[in-house]
């Protein structure tokens, strides 16, 4: 989202990364974040237990819809830089 997208928005979404009072980024509705050392490929590690207003459960096959969804409408930036978007399931 843009400056003026954000400011109307954010009463009603919820982020994967937010700003600190630093300004650095800190992950939100993410655990963490993992950048590969090549710059290639970002991992998010969701929090568990996250609802949506309606009840239904944020989880990696949402946010991986979501963000597609963002990249094929050109509603995120810098979207034609992202290759591919994929939902890893880690095991136990």
């Amino acid at each position: 989202m843009g400056p003026q997208d954000s400011t109307e928005a954010f009463p009603a979404v919820e982020c994967l990364m937010e700003l600190n009072k630093e300004r650095k980024m800190e992950p939100f509705l993410a655990e963490s974040v993992d950048i590969d050392p090549n710059k290639k490929t970002m991992t998010f590690r969701l929090r568990k237990g996250i609802k949506f207003h309606d009840g239904s459960d944020f989880n990696a096959e949402v946010c991986a819809w979501n963000l597609q969804l963002l990249k094929d409408t050109n509603k995120i930036q810098f979207g034609e830089q992202i290759k591919s978007i994929g939902v890893s399931i880690p095991t136990q």
